[in-house]
């Protein structure tokens, strides 16, 4: 089981959220960053070959918290074309 954590404290109030993700992951190719109040993840599935996840998480419910940024969506068939293309600006360096 693989949990994602996210913890941080805002006004002093803290918040914490942990989520147990729908399959395992690569962390080393996984990138996070922050914009302003918004963490941007680019989660990477640990086996390239597995179909496409229905969703996130394991709970097979709407999570409010979590949003997609479909302006970032890559299609299956432009994944290949693509490659890595569109998270260069990702700062490793946090991770």
């Amino acid at each position: 089981m693989l949990l994602l954590n996210l913890s941080g404290e805002s006004h002093g109030v803290s918040y914490d959220f942990k989520y147990q993700l729908y399959e395992k992951v690569n962390l080393e190719e996984s990138k996070w960053n922050t914009k302003g109040r918004n963490i941007i993840m680019n989660i990477v599935k640990a086996d390239p070959d597995q179909d496409y996840w229905p969703r996130l998480t394991k709970d097979k419910i709407k999570n409010v918290n979590i949003n997609v940024d479909w302006s970032r969506y890559i299609d299956e068939d432009e994944e290949a074309e693509l490659g890595s293309k569109g998270m260069e600006d990702m700062d490793m360096a946090g991770m």
